[in-house]
């Protein structure tokens, strides 16, 4: 789980733009839908701060979002 500080309009922003800029080369390095990465999941909230939740990929994640269609099934 990743979480997010609240936007600093203080002498943190600069800390809290790095702390951003970090996160998104993590999200390039290990995100994606291949087997052993991970998918955001889900989303939440405490106060001022925002979380993100990650699974690392299998086959059962996958099925789990996006189930195979069944031709005649709605």
């Amino acid at each position: 789980m990743l979480n997010f500080p609240p936007n600093e309009r203080s002498a943190q922003a600069a800390q809290t733009q790095r702390w951003r800029e970090m996160t998104d080369q993590l999200f390039v390095y290990y995100l994606g839908s291949e087997a052993g990465r991970y998918i955001i999941t889900g989303a939440g909230t405490d106060g001022e701060w925002r979380y993100l939740v990650g699974e690392r990929v299998d086959e059962r994640l996958l099925e789990s979002l996006c189930p195979p269609s069944h031709p005649g099934k709605v």
